[in-house]
């Protein structure tokens, strides 16, 4: 399915999480950023966004890109962008995250699968933007996956993965040890892409969300005992044990391909 270009607004007549980030890092096609900068000078809330993604971006190159900036150089990737604003890289994680880079992120699809679905996953490949079907999807070494939630209701939340490897990383909230507050509205987009390394195998991404915010700690908790169960239970598990109150999850697996 080919990448449709980015709508600069959402329904309610404000500027998109995704369309802030390319207005801040001048992504955004001229007519486009015009209209957003309109709008910008006339409400405080955007405005007041606008200064949180700037505030990310210079944590984000203070606290996480010195730790992972040596990394990436010896492995000599070929892209040339960081995504310096992305806000679901854990701290915990950020050391041995030579397995991925943040990256401008891609247009996704407008549409969720109608449902209880709380998790959607979308890789960019080449031109192509194409859904991650649980279990039946093989992605490939230099595929950028994005995740888009649909909170039903639920007000909080975490993402984070486990890899047949072992490693466990959490996505979103970037740097956070209480869950993420959700945006409000049917759709949250996580801002960012990572791209996936050679390393082959299956990895389990799991959404979980509540209407109250709860501990990281919990989540990764539950996957370190996961990952000592080995491949086999990863690929079959598809929630994990947490004592999170009217809680609710989704996992989608991949596996990647060398």
């Amino acid at each position: 399915m080919p990448a449709a270009a980015l709508p600069p607004t959402r329904s309610t007549g404000h500027p998109s999480a995704l369309a802030l980030h390319q207005y801040q890092l001048s992504l955004m096609p001229a007519d486009e950023a015009e209209r957003v900068g309109q709008h910008l000078a006339t409400c405080e809330p955007c405005r007041a966004d606008l200064a949180n993604l700037a505030s990310d971006q210079r944590r984000f190159e203070r606290e996480v890109f010195p730790q992972t900036r040596a990394a990436v150089m010896q492995r000599r990737t070929p892209w040339r962008r960081w995504w310096p604003a992305f806000p679901a890289l854990g701290i915990a994680a950020a050391a041995a995250a030579a397995w991925l880079v943040i990256l401008t992120p891609q247009p996704v699809p407008e549409i969720l699968t109608k449902g209880d679905t709380t998790l959607a996953i979308f890789v960019a490949r080449d031109k192509n933007v194409l859904s991650v079907s649980d279990g039946k999807t093989r992605l490939r070494p230099g595929d950028r996956i994005r995740f888009v939630l649909q909170p039903a209701g639920q007000r909080y939340g975490v993402i984070a993965s486990l890899d047949g490897a072992g490693r466990s990383t959490v996505y979103h909230p970037f740097g956070g040890h209480d869950s993420a507050e959700l945006g409000a509205g049917p759709r949250v987009e996580i801002p960012g892409s990572i791209v996936l390394d050679a390393s082959p195998g299956p990895e389990r991404v799991f959404a979980v969300l509540a209407p109250h915010p709860f501990s990281t700690a919990q989540v990764v908790e539950a996957l370190q005992k996961l990952a000592g169960k080995g491949a086999a239970a990863l690929r079959e598990t598809t929630s994990l044990p947490l004592s999170v109150k009217s809680a609710t999850q989704q996992s989608i697996l991949f596996e990647k391909s060398p």
